[in-house]
């Protein structure tokens, strides 16, 4: 067996040589070392015949993280794929914490229980497509680099106006949501001037690293009475995942105070995302519940919020209609560190 056929045969080995072979080539090692790091290295592959004159690009989520954590990974990557003149398709993995076993809204796509897709090409359309870029996780990255932003808890006005208008693009509740979220949140806000507030609690009393350190619940109300003094507002809206937050927040600020009382919330420090609760849909409604009470939040005239995805993504749905709070306040005491 000569030397080439062994090489063929043994593809670990022949990739082996060809390094050793080309190591003095700048070029080539630059080439090999930017493998799985740069996210404007792609790879197309062809998994059917449609779409064809289209590059197609499909964005997909670990499934590991909150609702709006894994919203902006997708933002993230709708970017990415805007800015290279692909074809986005969404989608969250089945692994997500809002996943059902059984379709929702004729979907298994869990991006699309809520959502329309960004463009009139279809999941089921994408996965047979003649050409699409393979997602990987570097690329969701690409606006970190773009626009200059170490923490993802604390984006730069650059991003707020680029995902903004990303979102005004291409982000779409579909009908269903549309009724539940939009036309609830009109009703339960009735036009008044409104004061948001959003207190991340449960799981947050862990105090993970690399997340924002925990604003207490007393702290948040301090805030709220010394905002009252000063600014007038005729109802506070809570959004909150601890039921301690509601109980304290009730017993101050009595009729004044509005919140949703079909939320599932904790009073520990379990996360209400892993929660298992006997209800029909539990899983769709976790995410049901948190998008209404970020849009809730985006529709009232103040915030107060600590540093966390719901609020970020609170800002972003004002500013994408063209709004922005005349009050907002962001209590930031910073991010704990390993």
């Amino acid at each position: 067996m000569g030397a080439k056929s062994f090489l063929k045969k043994h593809p670990k080995l022949n990739y082996l040589q060809r390094c050793f072979r080309h190591r003095k080539n700048k070029e080539f090692v630059d080439e090999v070392m930017s493998i799985g790091y740069d996210p404007l290295r792609l790879r197309v592959v062809q998994l059917g015949q449609e779409n064809q004159g289209k590059m197609i690009y499909i964005a997909k989520t670990m499934g590991c993280d909150g609702f709006f954590a894994e919203l902006r990974f997708l933002l993230n990557e709708l970017y990415f794929a805007d800015r290279l003149g692909l074809v986005p398709v969404l989608t969250m993995s089945e692994n997500s914490s809002y996943a059902e076993k059984e379709p929702i809204n004729g979907t298994t796509n869990p991006f699309e229980y809520y959502f329309l897709q960004p463009t009139e090409v279809t999941l089921e359309s994408a996965k047979n497509s003649f050409a699409v870029v393979e997602h990987n996780w570097i690329q969701r990255d690409f606006i970190k680099k773009s626009l200059g932003f170490k923490s993802g808890y604390a984006p730069t006005e650059e991003y707020f106006e680029v995902i903004a208008n990303l979102m005004k693009k291409y982000l779409r509740f579909n009908e269903d949501t549309e009724n539940k979220v939009c036309k609830v949140a009109k009703e339960l806000l009735e036009d008044k001037r409104t004061l948001g507030i959003h207190i991340r609690g449960a799981d947050f009393k862990r105090h993970y690293d690399n997340h924002p350190n925990m604003v207490t619940i007393e702290e948040y109300a301090q805030s709220v009475e010394e905002t009252l003094k000063e600014h007038s507002f005729d109802k506070i809206f809570l959004a909150t995942d601890d039921s301690e937050a509601i109980e304290v927040f009730s017993a101050k600020f009595g009729d004044k105070l509005v919140y949703y009382k079909d939320v599932i919330r904790t009073s520990g420090d379990e996360t209400v995302m892993k929660s298992e609760v006997d209800r029909p849909l539990h899983h769709y409604l976790l995410g049901l519940e948190v998008i209404r009470d970020s849009y809730t939040l985006s529709r009232c005239d103040g915030l107060i919020a600590g540093l966390s995805n719901v609020s970020i993504f609170s800002r972003l749905m004002k500013q994408s209609v063209g709004k922005k709070y005349d009050y907002l306040k962001i209590l930031d005491k910073g991010i704990k560190s390993k």
